[in-house]
């Protein structure tokens, strides 16, 4: 038994299978969903404090220095960075509270 298959042909904007149900090709699509959202990817403040504060009680509850020397470079560098997020005061605050604690660690 043979199998019947619909034949396809293009012919200008004409693509499609001969027969009940063709495909008009005549342009680009429209634009079905809108434009895409605008994605923001500022962080929030609220959880850039959280951060700075859980590293800083992480600092004054240790006894000598808690992490690897490549660690601290990396909160040495990125802290100042993260406070950028924050208000001026309260980077600033932060910020001598960050150096008060990192040097207390390095005496230890």
């Amino acid at each position: 038994m043979p199998l019947n298959f619909p034949r396809f042909e293009c012919r200008g904007s004409y693509c499609g299978a001969i027969g009940p149900k063709r495909v008009f090709l005549d342009g680009p699509q429209g634009d079905l969903f809108g434009p895409p959202p605008r994605v923001s990817y500022a962080p929030k403040p609220v959880k850039v404090r959280l951060q700075l504060v859980a590293l800083l009680d992480e600092m004054r509850a240790a006894d000598s220095m808690p992490w690897s020397d490549k660690d601290w470079r990396f909160y040495q560098k990125i802290f100042p960075q993260m406070t950028n997020w924050l208000s001026e005061d309260e980077a600033a605050q932060l910020r001598l509270a960050f150096e008060t604690e990192l040097q207390r660690l390095r005496a230890a």
